[in-house]
């Protein structure tokens, strides 16, 4: 049996315990053979031989040299062997540093992304401010957000800064949280946070809309209602208003009125800009989803995206003027296909299931934008003047968080 067997048996450990002992003294020999040659300049039996008379004198030199390039080439060898092993260890300790934590990072969502660069002012638009500036423009009636400071961790983790750039109270909240591996953390979900419930007030047209209902005190007969109660109530409810605060109020319309003309309408007060609350019933009088709409006017000018893949993203900064009927349509077109395509932001904000994007934009297509109510910030005195309007028939409000 050849040595080489005797090691391949020793590897499989079927060697005999007395063999293995043997097998094992070799290899801790031949290792500390190695050593010492390397520390060594020469290597034992070929020692530089000295001239012992003239006519050995040429051969002893030849020797000499010849023993000379040997022990060159071995230590050579060995110092390349290190020199080759240190440098693929560098090589594996600078990528687990540096290019690790990026290649980790790929398979998660990145919201520092850069999809973009404004060429007049140098702001770069990131993935999350672009996604925020979405969601909230459609979720979260004023809330709208567009602007997120991203600092990447690396291995998929990121801490966020959500900024507040515009505000009408003169307060400013920032919000704060984490990202990691696809999962957000924010230290205030209030914030951003959707509607629970309807906070239009069913009325004729609007089938659709789950309702609240309450018995009439006087004729004890069931009467519409919504998170403020019935309209008597709801009216009641704005004389106890802070004189001093902001309120975001959702206002219902008195029927389903076509988008030009409510903004026929709204522009005879001076209210702030509205947000519009688009209402789509199929054919099976259901809705793909509400309390959801877009802003007529919005900060995001400035951002940068495709502006073939969603014309009318944005709305232009210079001149502002109140989107048209086809300005506006185009706009909340594009916003809705921009959302149905951010899957991985979707799941962070536990939207992904909520809302028939494709089914919503269908029915825009089909039967334009149709408005159910609206949206504003105001204070109890804008509100007290609004509640006179016939066409506003309910008012609900929430304080500004």
């Amino acid at each position: 049996m050849t040595y080489r067997e005797i090691l391949k048996l020793y590897k499989q450990g079927k060697l005999e315990e007395e063999k293995q002992k043997e097998v094992e003294a070799d290899i801790e020999k031949q290792n500390a053979i190695s050593e010492y040659l390397f520390e060594e300049d020469t290597i034992p039996g070929m020692e530089f031989r000295e001239e012992n008379n003239e006519e050995e004198g040429v051969e002893a030199e030849q020797d000499n040299y010849f023993l000379k390039m040997i022990n060159r080439s071995i230590k050579r060898a060995f110092i390349k062997m290190g020199v080759t092993i240190g440098a693929v260890v560098l090589i594996i300790v600078l990528m687990i540093v540096f290019a690790l934590p990026g290649f980790v990072s790929l398979f998660y969502y990145d919201p520092g992304k850069v999809i973009g660069e404004n060429q007049s002012n140098g702001r770069k638009t990131n993935q999350i401010s672009m996604d925020m500036a979405v969601y909230t423009e459609l979720f979260v009636p004023g809330y709208y957000r567009s602007r997120v400071e991203v600092d990447d961790l690396g291995y998929g983790k990121y801490d966020i800064c959500i900024k507040q750039e515009t505000s009408i109270n003169g307060v400013f909240t920032d919000l704060s949280g984490k990202i990691n591996k696809n999962n957000m953390i924010l230290y205030d979900t209030n914030v951003i946070k959707r509607p629970v419930q309807n906070v239009f007030m069913r009325t004729e047209g609007t089938e659709g809309l789950p309702f609240t209902s309450y018995a009439n005190e006087e004729s004890g007969e069931m009467e519409y209602g919504g998170p403020a109660g019935t309209a008597e109530e709801a009216k009641a409810e704005l004389q106890k208003l802070d004189d001093k605060d902001y309120y975001i109020a959702y206002v219902t319309l008195d029927k389903v009125t076509d988008y030009e003309e409510f903004m026929k309408w709204f522009e005879t007060m001076e209210l702030s800009d509205p947000w519009c609350s688009v209402y789509l019933e199929d054919e099976y009088g259901t809705l793909p989803t509400y309390n959801i709409g877009f802003m007529t006017y919005t900060d995001s000018y400035s951002m940068c995206y495709d502006e073939k893949e969603y014309p009318g993203l944005a709305y232009p900064d210079i001149p502002y003027k109140v989107p048209d009927k086809e300005e506006a349509k185009t706009h909340f077109l594009s916003i809705l296909k921009y959302m149905s395509q951010q899957k991985r932001f979707l799941k962070m904000m536990g939207e992904e299931m909520s809302v028939d994007y494709n089914r919503m934009i269908e029915l825009v297509k089909k039967d334009g934008l149709q408005l159910n109510g609206f949206a504003i910030v105001a204070d109890k005195a804008e509100l007290l003047a609004l509640a006179e309007e016939e066409k506003a028939i309910y008012i609900y409000t929430v304080p500004i968080r």
